[in-house]
């Protein structure tokens, strides 16, 4: 099927399907698939696989900020850091053994 058929194609489907005459293409169900996948938990390693895509690498630079928690740990170890409360590996004496601790100079 030539890509212009391709595309007329899909464009009726997604008429017929009731969505009028959304500007919607094969590529946005790609990637509807790949955010809801990742949203939902399938590792990206997994999705990347699915996509065909040459490395996770490409998967995580689109796809990265919405898996979940993404970006939740970095702030939830500084919140931690900065309230002085204790992350994994540091005394509990030690404020999460960063440069902020009581004495470090």
């Amino acid at each position: 099927m030539l890509d212009s058929n391709y595309r007329t194609e899909f464009k009726a489907a997604v008429k017929k399907a009731g969505y009028g005459d959304e500007p919607w293409t094969a590529h946005t169900l790609r990637h509807f698939f790949a955010s809801s996948a990742i949203a939902g938990g399938v590792s990206l390693l997994e999705v990347s696989r699915w996509l065909g895509h040459a490395t996770i690498q490409i998967t995580a630079d689109i796809y990265g900020h919405l898996t979940p928690d993404a970006g939740a740990r970095p702030r939830s170890v500084m919140d931690q850091v900065l309230t002085g409360v204790s992350v994994v590996g540091a005394d509990s004496e030690d404020r999460a053994g960063s440069v902020l601790s009581p004495g470090a100079e």
